[in-house]
């Protein structure tokens, strides 16, 4: 009888363990916060030119007249890091002549996204007329051109509402256009290129 007794003591006290156990397992699931996602409307830094050179000079290769020559890496002026990206151009003079500078592509998707924001620096005696691209859509079908602005000598920032912009949830190519008569050879930097 002893040993009934006691076999009963023993089950008790294991039930108790048990449900306390198996209780405070149950509180401590619901206290546990599930990860963050990550937010595509986060703000998405786009190039900061430190980590290399992932742009290109459109010049002849899409055979549109395009008058950019070269782009390279610059320690000369930056605003995000050391380095920036140094863009040469040069045109006839015409107001219709255009010099792209276009990210390789970068198929990521930008919804919640708003707009896309730079700094520039003109080291020019003369305004520059700049505007950017976004090519989008898994078969490039959507050119997102948006108005230029004037850019004067000096260092400026450049905000882009990317809000109307078609096929956002699938961005090929972001491309820096300059626009506009300038008669001789010129350079200018970007650098800190974001969209938030």
């Amino acid at each position: 009888m002893k040993k009934i007794v006691k076999l009963i003591a023993i089950t008790a006290i294991l039930a108790g363990i048990t449900s306390c156990a198996s209780k405070k397992s149950v509180e401590d699931v619901e206290n546990v916060k599930a990860p963050e996602t990550s937010n595509t409307s986060e703000p998405l830094l786009i190039d900061d030119f430190e980590y290399g050179l992932f742009w290109e000079a459109v010049g002849s290769s899409w055979n549109d007249g395009d008058c950019s020559m070269f782009c390279k890496e610059s320690t000369e002026w930056g605003t995000e890091g050391e380095t920036s990206l140094e863009c040469t151009v040069t045109t006839n003079g015409a107001d219709w002549e255009k010099s792209g500078f276009f990210t390789t592509p970068i198929d990521t998707d930008w919804t919640g996204l708003t707009k896309v924001i730079f700094d520039i620096y003109n080291p020019n005696n003369f305004d520059l007329s700049t505007t950017i691209v976004l090519q989008a859509g898994e078969n490039w079908d959507a050119w997102n051109q948006l108005d230029a602005q004037i850019v004067p000598p000096g260092e400026s920032t450049l905000e882009f509402d990317i809000s109307n912009c078609k096929n956002i949830d699938f961005i090929q190519r972001l491309i820096v256009y300059q626009f506009g008569a300038v008669t001789q050879e010129c350079k200018f930097y970007i650098d800190n290129v974001r969209a938030e």
